[in-house]
């Protein structure tokens, strides 16, 4: 009986040893990612505000530009369906090495991005833009779609990878704005996304802060955000004084 007993004693610790480790383990990795939500969304933050992050390439930024020979399927598309190109712009925050490249394509209003990176410089992101008086729509390819909140004006649309060139051109004309504004130069362009950003900044300051956490949430969450968005949005607002929730 006693064997019996402690083998019933013995089971049961066991048992319950296993239920606290697998708490513990789900306890540890909530935590986890909770941290990394929260990184992640500093850093989103941090990139969305300041000076345009994009510059036009030059001499120095010819290994990455090179880069964009990953792209060169893509680009030969779009010249296909009458695109031009402007040039080469480059992306760099702060102190930091430029990480990004991106060739610029234009045809009549629609200004084309193809874009690679210096940490997966494989994969092409392609992004079709188009600028009314008082809106913007951008559909693009590539990535996971994924963003802060945006301000009404703005409308982005994010088509499955294995969507081309042209039904990618097709779906963005289709709801393209009426009034849209032509690019002629590659400078042009350039001044054009750093007022579009600055106008973007205006709108994020502008919101309340609660409201704004949950937008950007819903953004970076994606599917992800039905499922626990609501815990999330409620650790990170007490994880984050309300000065940090635009900036740092």
């Amino acid at each position: 009986m006693e064997a019996i007993v402690g083998i019933i004693v013995g089971t049961f610790a066991l048992y319950v040893g296993y239920k606290r480790l697998a708490f513990v383990g789900a306890l540890f990795n909530r935590r986890a990612k909770l941290e990394r939500i929260e990184r992640a969304l500093r850093q989103a933050r941090e990139n969305a505000h300041g000076p345009s992050p994009w510059r036009v390439a030059t001499e120095r930024d010819r290994e990455l530009v090179a880069l964009l020979a990953a792209a060169l399927t893509d680009e030969r598309s779009l010249e296909a369906l009458g695109f031009q190109r402007l040039g080469d712009l480059v992306g760099e925050l702060p102190g930091q090495p430029a990480t990004l490249a991106m060739r610029v394509l234009v045809k009549d209003a629609t200004v084309a991005g193809v874009m690679v990176t210096r940490s997966a410089p494989s994969t092409v992101r392609i992004s079709l833009s188009s600028y009314g008086a008082d809106r913007q729509r951008t559909t693009s390819r590539g990535g996971d779609g994924r963003s802060l909140a945006m301000p009404p004006w703005i409308r982005l649309v994010h088509m499955n990878a294995g969507a081309s060139v042209a039904d990618l051109l097709s779906e963005h004309t289709a709801f393209a704005p009426a009034d849209e504004r032509v690019f002629a130069t590659l400078d042009d362009s350039l001044a054009h996304i750093a007022t579009q950003r600055e106008r973007v900044q205006h709108w994020r300051d502008a919101q309340p802060p609660d409201e704004l956490l949950e937008a950007d949430l819903r953004g970076l969450l994606g599917a992800q955000y039905e499922r626990a968005g609501a815990y999330w949005t409620r650790k990170l607002r007490a994880k984050l004084p309300d000065a940090t929730l635009r900036r740092r």
